[in-house]
């Protein structure tokens, strides 16, 4: 399918384009792999997606031989737009797939358009190593529900920074938008979360870190 909006973040003549059924409750996309993938515990999977309609959630399903090794959901926040969203998969075990499968909006029988591209395993580096950010601290951690965090940005840059739990459900989106150079503090209320381990992402303009916050109350 043409490219809705080539000008943007993707510049590909060509992308998928998806209609939902909105008879169906749970309507996939599925995708078999020509050998299997071998995917470890801190895999991380981002996918550029054009959402007529967001918010919408994304579950990306690795799948071997059709049975689910792990679900992981993102949620879109741009309309009419190119965007990254980022699949945390932390939180399981060393495993081969061989087929994935997407699922947009699952559990309601909406209808709607999507346009999706560049679906890639990413690999992530150390916060101090993420280009133009210095001194980012995340405290306190161990957490008893309000955590805070704080970065240097040396310049102007797009970042995301969320929270997942260790199915990789995004539960929080904390930030996600341009960013002026300068120091910038975000916190993370964890009133409605339960103890235990969560992940978070921190990505600037397109470089990818990860992290672990410990709810103790």
């Amino acid at each position: 399918m043409v490219n809705p909006d080539p000008n943007g973040m993707n510049t590909s003549d060509y992308v998928g384009s998806y209609i939902r059924n909105g008879g169906e409750e749970n309507d996939v996309i599925v995708g078999r792999l020509a050998s299997p993938l071998a995917i470890g515990t801190a895999n991380n999977y981002s996918l550029q997606v054009w959402d007529e309609n967001p918010p919408t959630n994304v579950v990306l399903s690795l799948q071997k031989d059709g049975v689910p090794v792990q679900d992981i959901t993102a949620t879109t926040s741009a309309t009419n737009s190119w965007e990254t969203i980022i699949f945390a998969g932390g939180g399981t075990t060393a495993e081969e797939i061989n087929e994935v499968v997407i699922l947009f909006d699952p559990g309601n029988f909406s209808s709607g358009q999507y346009f999706f591209d560049n679906l890639e395993l990413t690999g992530t580096i150390a916060v101090e190593e993420l280009p133009g950010v210095a001194a980012f601290q995340v405290f306190p951690n161990p957490s008893a529900g309000l955590t805070n965090f704080e970065f240097e940005l040396e310049r102007s840059a797009e970042v995301q920074l969320s929270i997942y739990d260790l199915n990789g459900r995004q539960i929080g989106q904390i930030l996600n938008g341009s960013l002026s150079a300068g120091q910038h503090q975000a916190s993370w209320d964890a009133a409605q979360a339960a103890d235990g381990l969560y992940y978070y992402t921190l990505t600037v303009d397109g470089a990818l870190s990860t992290g672990k916050i410990a709810l103790q109350r």
